[in-house]
């Protein structure tokens, strides 16, 4: 119950330090995964978060806690500890990887940096992020387009469909695009 209290203190670091005992404990107890299940239900954003990254760092992932740690990440709430977790969860799972891809098209910019960052992170172990990402080369917004240039530059990927498209890019209207 201690621990719990802590789990929800108001101090970070507090929680932090609960969070991560959680973790430690939680992998092969019950009654941990069972109070970071019922925890995701919690009135308090903060307290949702924690949970799911205690879940996700002790391998229980389901849709409840992948939909929690991606609204924390687009709403830059504690994005340092969320965003790795997001990206360890995104190598496995396809919806979280098109939810990210989504997110280069929001009107936030530091959003489609966050995604941009944990996309290219992901994209050099993983050739479908690059192909992925040429369907939104062409997006309307200028920003967004050039986002994935250089992403797609950053990432490295060599594939034939990759290397078109980046010279297709090359007769682009727009001179900061070319």
């Amino acid at each position: 119950a201690l621990l719990m209290d802590q789990f929800r203190n108001e101090n970070s670091t507090v929680r932090k330090k609960a969070a991560k005992m959680l973790t430690e404990i939680g992998r092969d107890n019950e009654n941990v995964v069972s109070a970071m299940s019922l925890a995701l239900s919690d009135t308090e954003s903060l307290t949702r978060i924690n949970a799911a990254l205690v879940l996700a760092n002790i391998g229980k992932i389901d849709s409840a806690v992948s939909a929690e740690l991606l609204s924390a990440f687009k709403n830059s709430i504690q994005v340092d500890e969320v965003s790795p977790a997001l990206e360890r969860l995104a190598k496995k799972n396809k919806t979280l990887k098109q939810a990210l891809l989504v997110a280069l098209s929001e009107d936030d910019n530091s959003i489609r940096q966050r995604a941009a960052s944990l996309l290219v992170s992901l994209g050099k172990t993983d050739s479908s992020i690059a192909l992925a990402l040429l369907s939104i080369l062409n997006h309307k917004n200028d920003h967004v387009r050039l986002r994935v240039i250089k992403m797609l530059g950053d990432i490295g990927d060599t594939d034939e469909a990759v290397i078109i498209a980046l010279k297709s890019v090359l007769k682009d209207e727009d001179t900061d695009i070319r």
